[in-house]
């Protein structure tokens, strides 16, 4: 049997928040009628699967709860009912008749259902399905037509609202070009679609949208500010300096070893490369050009492109923490290898090889990491022959 996951009182909330909840006039428009006079059930589930509306004649609503749990608040994904039409219509993004006995659930064989997805126009994200279920006996092929139209019509329509919200979004975004200056500007949905961009394209299709502050970039790595533009929940965006990102962040770093890193105190993720662009910058705090770091990446002859790929890469964890022109870690930076440095240049070998561990990012090859160690190391375990003698007074 379909198990139960939410009672009635949080269902309603469930339907209220349901994107699909202002489509429901629609649907029972098209649909109701048509099913209650064919002895069918209209019902609408939810991306997870869970059933949100089951509605028609009450004698098939009562029939359908209890001969296979058929009711609201029940879960009909493949995961929770198997093989039906409302949960694989779910899994394969298209819609589906199910017949009798082509159920998973032998509880399930003396029903036909047919079903169709409905997508969200603008995130392409799939919402739910919308079903029509009854005895096969009464099982008609046109079901499934039916069905069909009725989600094109439900997707028309909340295609038509976001057409309506875009509209208001670029008269908002208009009225306040004028004040805004000569800077590349544009304004973008709740999502970060890109609904208007002056110029054309420097947006692209789609903005991430930053936290708290405001401050962002763009997947080439270029600076942005944003901020809530009206109460349709979009973003006005511009193009911003690299002053207006504040410099006022803790950076953590662990180098020594595989590499690890703290931006005010929450862990990032850094890859291998991302390491080695750190250690290159956590020991030029007034930072590296493109071609000086490209050169410690990956040696003569690199191609400008790929440095930027990876600094742009790092700028999603760092964000203003990481500024280019030139590339310079905007932060309080501590480090493992600048403390072990700093005691080895004080003359405290034994201290800083006691934490030096395996070395600074032992696995790395890029040509200036290589270097960075050799010197480390040269520090804390200098040549013999630059060892001088104990004077004798």
């Amino acid at each position: 049997m379909p198990p139960r996951v939410h009672d009635a009182d949080d269902l309603h909330e469930l339907r209220e928040e349901h994107p699909l909840a202002r489509m429901m006039p629609t649907l029972r428009h098209l649909l109701l009628d048509i099913a209650e006079a064919a002895g069918h059930l209209v019902a609408v589930c939810a991306a997870d699967g869970e059933l949100l509306w089951v509605e028609g004649p009450a004698r098939m609503r009562v029939a359908a709860e209890d001969t296979m749990n058929f009711a609201e608040g029940t879960l009909w994904s493949e995961a929770g009912a198997g093989t039906n039409a409302l949960g694989t219509a779910l899994a394969v993004g298209h819609p589906i008749q199910v017949f009798a006995a082509e159920h998973f659930s032998a509880r399930v064989h003396p029903w036909t259902c047919s079903a169709a997805p409905v997508f969200d126009p603008e995130s392409g994200c799939l919402l739910g399905t919308v079903d029509l279920t009854g005895p096969y006996r009464m099982a008609h092929p046109h079901s499934l037509a039916l069905v069909t139209a009725a989600a094109g019509a439900a997707t028309g329509a909340l295609r038509q609202e976001l057409g309506r919200q875009d509209e208001r979004l670029r008269d908002r975004y208009l009225r306040r070009l004028m004040h805004l200056g000569h800077r590349p500007t544009g304004v973008v949905s709740r999502s970060g679609r890109v609904v208007m961009a002056n110029p054309v394209g420097w947006l692209g299709t789609h903005v991430p949208i930053p936290g708290a502050g405001g401050i962002g970039f763009l997947p080439g790595g270029a600076l942005i500010r944003v901020e809530e533009i009206g109460v349709e929940g979009g973003y006005l965006v511009w193009a911003a300096d690299e002053e207006d990102g504040s410099p006022g962040h803790a950076l953590r770093l662990r180098l020594l070893g595989a590499p690890r890193a703290w931006l005010d105190g929450q862990p990032l993720r850094v890859s291998p490369r991302h390491g080695e662009v750190l250690a290159l910058l956590a020991m030029e705090p007034e930072g590296l050009s493109a071609e000086q770091l490209g050169c410690g990446l990956y040696g003569a002859g690199h191609a400008p492109t790929s440095v930027r790929s990876e600094v742009s890469r790092l700028r999603r964890l760092l964000g203003t923490a990481l500024s280019t022109r030139p590339y310079r870690l905007r932060a309080d930076v501590t480090a493992d290898l600048l403390e072990v440095r700093s005691l080895a240049l004080a003359g405290r070998r034994d201290e800083a090889r006691r934490l030096r561990g395996p070395g600074l990012l032992p696995g790395s090859t890029a040509p200036g990491v290589v270097r960075m160690r050799d010197a480390l190391d040269a520090l804390i375990d200098p040549p013999a022959d630059d060892l001088q003698p104990p004077c004798n007074v």
